[in-house]
């Protein structure tokens, strides 16, 4: 079987439709901005269809702890055919773990790589809330919370499709353990936005695409955070929840966590204290070089 899955992994809020972008323009080699509304790298608002089309019944005729233990079986029919010179994206908030069956969710033996992207809690934290249209205080918790699940009420399938997400702290500990059956590389936000073209580069190298330099920055200048506001602005984006004002909020960073509960701050930093020191995250909300 084809190892055709190349996974971009992150905590929501954390970069992931920024890339999803870049690759998908590395992709299509395109010549001019491909519009937000015509992305096809990342299968993730198409994660319903695709479950339904290679799943062995519809997925609202099962319970969530159903779907997920046909998953693997799904992924490994999607990629199923799939040429070795063509990485398959998928976009995923899922920890890094397995099913209640002991399969890991998405098989090793399709999976060429994973580029997990890591983010201040701080400031995801601020981002979520706006994309989710909560309190920073309710966000925050919700970071905190080892059992925080995408999708699905209780047990019965809601849309979105359910993702696992857990803590803050859990999902990146999840993605950098060191017995994961995958190749990783992690990439900071922070880093991305301070040179996207090198970070990006090594996202394109693990996705098994161009390392033309050129190629790459001119990606990255058609996916510039003005261009895709402007565009939202414009004419909408699809993925964005009914509750957010706006997808493409801002991208920087120390904006609207300020406003929350000092002590809930203070809990997320402690209890997050082992992966904010792995990745340079300081309780101050900024990060060393």
């Amino acid at each position: 079987m084809t190892a055709a899955l190349v996974l971009i992994a992150s905590y929501p809020k954390s970069g992931n439709t920024w890339t999803r972008l870049v690759l998908d323009h590395l992709i299509r080699r395109a010549r001019a901005p491909i519009s937000i509304n015509d992305i096809e790298t990342g299968l993730y608002v198409q994660r319903r269809m695709i479950f339904d089309r290679f799943g062995p019944v519809e997925a609202s005729d099962l319970t969530v702890t159903e779907i997920d233990r046909y998953w693997p079986e799904v992924f490994r029919s999607l990629v199923k055919g799939q040429p070795a010179d063509a990485p398959l994206v998928l976009k995923t908030h899922e920890a890094a773990r397995r099913t209640d069956a002991g399969a890991w969710l998405y098989p090793p033996e399709i999976v060429r790589g994973v580029i997990h992207l890591v983010r201040h809690p701080f400031d995801v934290a601020a981002s979520y809330a706006h994309h989710r249209g909560w309190t920073i205080d309710d966000t925050i918790r919700a970071l905190l919370d080892p059992a925080h699940r995408i999708g699905g009420d209780k047990d019965r399938l809601q849309l979105p499709m359910p993702e696992t997400v857990g803590s803050w702290a859990g999902h990146t500990a999840s993605w950098t353990a060191d017995d994961l059956p995958w190749p990783v590389i992690s990439l900071r936000y922070e880093d991305l936005r301070a040179d996207a073209i090198a970070g990006f580069a090594r996202a394109a190298a693990m996705a098994g695409l161009t390392e033309d330099v050129g190629v790459i920055a001119q990606a990255v200048e058609f996916c510039r955070f003005d261009r895709l506001q402007a565009e939202e602005r414009r004419v909408g984006f699809r993925e964005r929840p009914g509750r957010s004002p706006a997808f493409f909020r801002a991208g920087r960073s120390g904006i609207g966590w300020q406003a929350a509960d000092p002590a809930l701050l203070r809990e997320l930093a402690d209890r997050s204290a082992d992966m904010m020191q792995r990745f340079g995250y300081r309780a101050d909300g900024g990060w060393d070089g």
